[in-house]
């Protein structure tokens, strides 16, 4: 688990990640469980088992009004201790000798040896999830608490730690319009409603700049 794997932001919350407002995420699992899932199971309680290994995954059957069983399997991407990078979207700058920046903040990207990053991909923007390793200037480590449960589960001090601007903050009702408001521009309109299950990771930075530039050479 002492490998670097990414974890891939939108601007906004790579922004907040670098400011030290967001310190947890959540992702739609795949494939979502039956609508008709027993309430009896809770996937939450399951999956932070103290004996639950994490190589391990969560499994369950159903079975429909005909008989017929559908085998369901999932497992979180991050475990608890996993060593991440964050990934966010890239834009070029400049006409000729285009160099990239960071989307969020329009900061130039530099390698670990201070070389600007040419623009060398033929679009104009580049999401996180496409973004280089070796351009990442965050680092951080997934903590304890990786759980599933409903997207509108979450409580106020989880949609702090998501992110949500100090001014917004001091209010649960405007936090969360504010985080029904960005999981619909992430995820689609309606997807709020829609209640998915998702995957909770909470997360630490634990290196900005250069050092995380080190730390993934």
């Amino acid at each position: 688990m002492a490998e670097y794997i990414k974890l891939a932001m939108t601007a906004a919350n790579a922004l907040a990640s670098w400011e030290g407002l967001k310190g947890m995420t959540r992702r739609v699992m795949q494939p979502q469980p039956p609508r008709r899932w027993p309430p009896t199971l809770a996937l939450r309680t399951d999956c932070m088992r103290p004996d639950r290994l994490w190589d391990d995954r969560i499994s369950w059957i159903d079975v429909d009004a005909q008989g017929n069983e559908t085998k369901y399997e999932w497992k979180p991407r991050y475990a608890p201790g996993q060593k991440v990078y964050i990934g966010e979207p890239l834009s070029p700058q400049g006409k000729s000798l285009r160099h990239a920046v960071y989307t969020a903040d329009r900061t130039p990207v530099l390698l670990a040896d201070g070389e600007e990053v040419r623009w060398t991909w033929r679009v104009n923007g580049l999401a996180g999830r496409y973004m280089r390793r070796n351009c990442a200037r965050m680092v951080g480590v997934i903590g304890d608490g990786v759980r599933a449960e409903r997207v509108r589960d979450i409580t106020h001090n989880d949609r702090v730690a998501e992110g949500c601007p100090p001014d917004i903050a001091t209010s649960a009702p405007a936090s969360e319009q504010w985080f029904t408001d960005i999981w619909d521009s992430i995820h689609g309109k309606g997807a709020w409603a829609r209640n998915d299950y998702v995957w909770v990771y909470p997360y630490t930075i634990t290196a900005r700049g250069a050092e995380a530039q080190e730390l993934l050479r």
